[in-house]
C-alpha cells in the first residue's frame, strides 16, 4: 500500500488497541494497570507473529526521507502538543478530564459520562501511539518490534517529572513536553559520557522514583 494509507491504517490500528483497553477497564472494571500491561505484552506479541521474529524493511526512500529528514516529525510534535493544550484546557472534555482525575465519583455525581471520556481518553492515546509507531519506523528506516523497548519508562518519567501526578487531577501537556525535554537531554548527556545503556535504565527507573516521591510530599504539604 502506498506511505499515505499505510500511515492512516497504523494510526486506525493504534485506535483499535486503545478501544481493547477501554473496553475491560470500562466494562469489566479491569484495574488500567492491568489492562494496558496485558495489551502492551498482546500488541509486542501480534507484532512478532506478524513479522516472523524479524522486521520489515524497504521502507520506500520518500517516506524514510520525509520523516528522518524532513520536517514532518517535528511538525507533529508541535501540532500534538498545541492541540493537547487546547483540548484539556479549553473544552468540556478537558475540563471532564482533570474532574475525573481528581475524584471519579464526584465527577460522575456532578453529571460526566465518565465511561464516554474514558474511552475517548484510551482512544486518542492508542492513536498516538500508533502515530509514534509510524514515526519511529520512518527514523531507523524499519518496522521492528524490538524498537521502543523501554520506551515506557521515558513515557512515565516525562509525565512525572513535567507535574503530572500519578494519583490523577494535576498535570499539562505543556509540563510533559518540558519533562520529555529533560529526558532526552539526560539520554543524551549519559550517551556522550559513554554510559551504558542498562545504567541508563537504573539512573530513569531513579528519577521516576524520587519524581513521585516528591508529587506525595507536595500532597502531604
Amino acid at each position: 500500500m502506498s506511505a499515505p494509507v499505510a500511515a492512516v491504517a497504523a494510526a486506525l490500528v493504534g485506535a483499535l488497541c486503545g478501544v481493547h483497553n477501554a473496553l475491560p477497564i470500562i466494562r469489566l472494571r479491569v484495574p488500567p494497570f492491568i489492562a494496558t500491561l496485558a495489551m502492551f505484552s498482546v500488541a509486542r506479541g501480534f507484532a512478532y507473529i506478524y513479522v516472523g521474529g524479524g522486521q520489515v524493511g524497504n521502507l520506500p526512500t520518500e517516506f524514510t526521507r520525509a520523516v528522518g529528514e524532513g520536517p514532518l516529525m517535528p511538525a507533529v510534535a508541535i501540532s500534538t502538543v498545541i492541540l493537547g493544550h487546547v483540548l484539556l484546557t479549553r473544552t468540556r472534555f478537558g475540563r471532564s478530564v482533570y474532574a475525573i482525575g481528581g475524584n471519579e465519583k464526584a465527577a460522575r455525581l456532578s453529571g460526566i459520562d465518565v465511561a464516554k471520556v474514558k474511552f475517548w481518553v484510551y482512544v486518542i492515546c492508542g492513536t498516538l501511539a500508533g502515530i509514534a509507531g509510524l514515526l519511529l519506523a520512518g527514523r531507523i528506516g524499519a518496522g521492528d518490534p524490538k524498537s521502543g523497548m523501554t520506551y515506557e519508562l521515558n513515557a512515565i518519567a516525562a509525565v512525572v517529572l513535567g507535574g503530572t501526578s500519578l494519583m490523577g487531577g494535576v498535570g499539562t501537556v505543556v509540563g510533559t513536553l518540558l519533562g520529555a525535554i529533560v529526558i532526552g537531554c539526560l539520554e543524551a548527556g549519559l550517551g556522550l559520557m559513554g554510559v551504558q545503556s542498562f545504567v541508563q535504565m537504573a539512573v530513569k527507573g531513579y528519577v521516576i522514583l524520587m519524581a513521585v516521591v516528591l508529587d506525595q510530599t507536595k500532597k502531604r504539604r
